[in-house]
């Protein structure tokens, strides 16, 4: 690797999908073996992209601003980048900017086995979005998670690419991480992966770490209000938080 060009940041043995965290020519990259399930999650991503390259640019401005709040880094117990990717890809799908690519996934199904498990794989990357070119920013995007999302009610699926309860994904694991409180995992924020449909993204949480995410959006909703018009009705949901 080392002649190559590639140096070694960190090893994380012990995840549930052991993999080496590498470095190469400026650009951070991810080894793993036996894991082909990540390759059809890139191929769902850049799908997205490839409609509308606006969605890599909030995601990287979401990025940027998770990391100076504080709120991003699964080893952290904040939330993953690939978590962060997906709420930005849903954002769009609410605004009508992007289609969603597993909308006849269930109807013509394309299955991949791996540990004894399958998943469906189907996309359908020929999807036109029902607005194409429709407004969005990442002030929006705050505005969105700030004022309209339902946190701890509804759950961020790209693989529907609606609004919808937690009850109408029984297969999504719903158990909270070890400290966290009743009323923060009232208020948590449910992210569907849209392969693994059982893994719900918000299990590397750490206590508090839910709030912490939510009082970001809150702050910075302050800022992005003075630059943007929102016109939800939807009432503060900050009012009246116990955590």
């Amino acid at each position: 690797f080392a002649r190559e060009g590639f140096r070694i940041v960190e090893r994380v043995l012990h995840a549930k999908v052991p993999i080496l965290k590498m470095s190469f020519a400026g650009m951070d990259c991810d080894l793993s073996l036996n894991n082909l399930l990540p390759v059809f999650n890139t191929q769902l991503l850049k799908s997205y992209a490839d409609i509308d390259h606006r969605v890599v640019e909030i995601t990287q401005t979401l990025k940027r601003w998770a990391g100076d709040q504080g709120v991003h880094g699964a080893p952290l117990g904040h939330l993953s980048s690939y978590a962060l990717t997906l709420m930005a890809i849903f954002y769009m799908q609410i605004r009508g900017a992007l289609p969603c690519l597993q909308l006849g996934a269930e109807e013509e199904p394309e299955l991949y086995a791996e540990n004894g498990r399958q998943f469906n794989v189907a996309i359908d990357s020929s999807l036109a979005p029902p607005r194409p070119g429709a407004d969005v920013s990442f002030d929006d995007f705050l505005v969105y998670f700030h004022n309209e999302f339902r946190w701890g009610e509804w759950v961020v699926s790209v693989r529907r690419g609606c609004c919808a309860g937690v009850e109408e994904y029984p297969k999504l694991k719903m158990k909270p991480r070890d400290g966290i409180s009743p009323a923060e995992w009232a208020e948590i924020l449910h992210i569907e992966d849209p392969l693994d449909i059982e893994r719900n993204l918000n299990c590397v949480l750490s206590p508090g770490s839910n709030a912490k995410l939510w009082w970001a959006f809150d702050s910075s909703y302050e800022t992005s209000r003075t630059r943007i018009r929102a016109t939800s009705d939807t009432p503060d949901r900050a009012t009246g938080r116990t955590w």
